[in-house]
This record gives structure tokens, sequence and C-alpha cells, in this order.
């Protein structure tokens, strides 16, 4: 991955951190442009291809990132400065890689603020596609200021889907998100999943530290013509909060893990305890763009950890069936987290920025 362009910013009142949004980053190629890549149908995953056998989950594996970009063609007029879509490949693989489409805080528009993250997942053989969306629109109520924003959000991915159809195993997918990314992850998966019949094989969602939620409801159509209850039965999801973040109140994310309505061995809360080792505030995801958000032994251990086995459980890597009964069930996982059987709120409404009684969520 290149660092060219990783620009550093002033905080936002959303986002870990409100950054300059560079303006058609650097690229290590262009997009698309292996044509000789083998049909999607050829592919077949394996540990020689997706990840050491046996996976020691929150590793690096040994893929170096490839980063190539491309225009977003529905980057709108309001938002100002197109950004373009970045995709990070796994240089040297042969088959199409699993795709993994990344959906990040608000402001945090430059994919450098989750280098660490971008890379561990691309070391392992998979695919990352991560598709900013403005911050600033000149004009429109927050109703349809996050319509344009979810819009341009899987328009990116529709549009790397596209662009790289010979190099992505769209029947193994997941979706990742952060803060308003990650109450924006449902709404990405439903189009993924549903609409365009991804992930037939193998899905997962890894959702942290959720902001408001759009665009979804639970099963009433309507509220909305995506549901939750519509999100395929294979799908495997885990739903993370930070005991300190005083940023996105944690019953949003409570709402998605009461609704999603998933088998209960498919499904976890995991709530990053607070500790004397590392802060666990709502930057812990990211590691680039200030002095909270820093690659640290929590990464590795509260999120790298989980989500490697939350993918070797979804894919079939390694040791799937160990995988999932790491952290997809209730209990403790040492030393960082625990996975209670019915959530509740660590804080009072009123400790966070954004509480969940609040006219912006359309949830509540």
């Amino acid at each position: 991955m290149t660092n060219s362009g990783f620009l550093h910013g002033a905080t936002a009142a959303l986002a870990l951190a409100l950054v300059s949004p560079s303006c058609g980053g650097q690229s290590n190629g262009t997009a698309g442009s292996d044509a000789s890549s083998p049909d999607p149908a050829d592919a077949a995953v394996s540990p020689s291809e997706d990840a050491a056998a046996p996976w020691q989950y929150g590793d690096n594996g040994s893929y170096t990132a490839v980063e190539e970009t491309f225009a977003n063609p529905q980057w709108p007029a309001a938002g100002g400065d197109a950004l373009d879509v970045h995709i990070f490949l796994p240089d040297g693989r042969q088959t199409p890689a699993p795709a993994l489409f990344f959906s990040h805080a608000y402001g945090a528009s430059d994919p450098g603020i989750y280098q660490d993250l971008i890379e561990h997942l691309v070391s392992h053989g998979f695919a990352v596609v991560f598709s900013p969306y403005p911050t600033l629109l000149s004009g429109p109520t927050v109703t349809t200021g996050q319509a344009t924003r979810y819009k341009t959000l899987w328009g990116g991915f529709a549009e790397a889907s596209r662009l790289y159809a010979s190099r992505l195993d769209l029947t193994r997918v997941g979706f990742l998100g952060h803060s308003f990314g990650g109450g924006a992850t449902p709404a990405m998966a439903h189009r993924g999943l549903v609409t365009e019949g991804w992930g037939t094989s193998a899905a997962f969602l890894f959702i942290t530290a959720p902001w408001y939620s759009f665009e979804i409801a639970n099963t009433n159509v309507a509220l909305s013509n995506k549901t939750l209850a519509e999100l395929p039965d294979l799908v495997r999801t885990i739903i993370q909060v930070y005991e300190e973040d005083d940023v996105n109140d944690h019953r949003m994310a409570i709402d998605l893990y009461e609704n999603l309505t998933l088998p209960d061995a498919q499904i976890a809360y995991h709530n990053v305890l607070a500790n004397d080792d590392y802060p666990t505030n709502h930057a812990v995801p990211a590691s680039a763009i200030t002095d909270d958000a820093v690659l640290d032994g929590l990464d590795q251990a509260a999120v790298w950890r989980p989500l490697d086995a939350l993918i070797d459980a979804s894919f079939g890597i390694s040791t799937p069936e160990a995988a999932a009964e790491l952290v997809l069930s209730v209990g403790p996982i040492p030393p960082y987290l625990d996975v209670p059987e019915m959530p509740t709120p660590v804080q009072a409404e009123g400790f966070y920025r954004f509480p969940w009684s609040s006219i912006q969520n359309l949830r509540d």
C-alpha cells in the first residue's frame, strides 16, 4: 500500500477524525489491468491461496498489497472534488480473491487511516474495496444527505465488482464498517447479498462502533424496501463496541444485534473492555490520524484476531469450527473482550455525543 496522500486533519464531530480529502489518490496500477486473471468460477478457497494453515489469528500473512484506484461514477455534484475508490489486491494471488467491502467513518475518507487493518486483511489473500463518500454536502436535509452518501458508498463497491469481475470472488464476501460506515454496513450488505446475489457460498459482517443506520428496517417493508430479516441465514456477524467510546451510543449496536434475524450461533456482540494497557475509545479500528488512533496490541488482540476468526468461520479456510467457537460463543475472550448473551449499554445516553434518542436516528 502506498502512503502518498495520507493527510492529517482536525477531529470531526462524528468520526474518529475529519481529514482533508485527497483528490485522485496515487495508484500502483490501473483499474482492472489484469485481463488474464482466471474466471471466478475456477476459484476455490484453499489454505495456500487464502491464509496460512493453521491460521494464526491476529498475525499478518504473506501477501503484500497492491493498490489501484478508479473513479466513482456515483460521486455527487454537490460533494465537492471527487475522491477515487481504492482497491487493495494480494500481490501474486493466482485465483480470484474473496472480496471485502469496507465502509469508513465519517470524514475518514483517506484509506491511510485504516492502513494497518487493510494491509493485514490483504496479507491473508483477500481483496479490500475502500469507497469514499462525501463528508460535506451542499443543501440536503439529514435524510437526503445520508441517502446521497449511501448511494456514493455503494456506487464505489458496485463499480469495483464490475471493473474487477475476473479478480474478485463475489461468492465469498465480507462487509466491514466503522462508525458512520458501521451503521451503513447492513444496508450495503443488503445491496450486495440480496439485490446482487453475492455471497452465495459465504458472507460475513464486521460492524464496529456503529452510528445511526439508514435505509434498513427490521421486517416492515412499509418503512424501507430493505430489511434486516432478508439477509441470508448463512451470514456470520460480529458487532463490536468499545467500552470507553463516548461518540456513538452503544444502543445503536445493540439495536442491530437484536434485530438481525440470524441464528444465535452466527452472531455475537463484542464489548472491548476498558483496561490498563490501551484506550478503548471510538478510534480503536483505525491506526493512523490522531494520538488516539495508533497501532497497538489492542488492534491485534481485540480487532484483528476476532475478525480473522470470523473470516475463517465464514469462509472455511483453516479451522472454521474452532474459529466460530472462539468468537461467536457467549463468554469472555481474554484479555480484552467480553461476549454477552444479552448486551446492555454501559453508559446513559447523555454520555454519548450521538445518543440513541436523536431526531437523526430514524430507527428510534
